[in-house]
């Protein structure tokens, strides 16, 4: 009942290729343009 829980981290070492590239901030750069298009497209009231 003494053993031990070791963690095991999920996170990849933080010089990867995409860090280089700020993967997060084109992707939510695409998401926002993507979500303009949708709403411009589907809003209500829309003639």
């Amino acid at each position: 009942m003494s053993e031990k829980h070791h963690i095991i981290p999920v996170w990849f070492p933080p010089y990867t290729v995409l860090a280089e590239l700020h993967a997060p901030v084109w992707w939510g750069g695409l998401l926002a343009v993507l979500g303009v298009i949708y709403c411009a497209m589907f809003r209500p009231g829309k003639t």
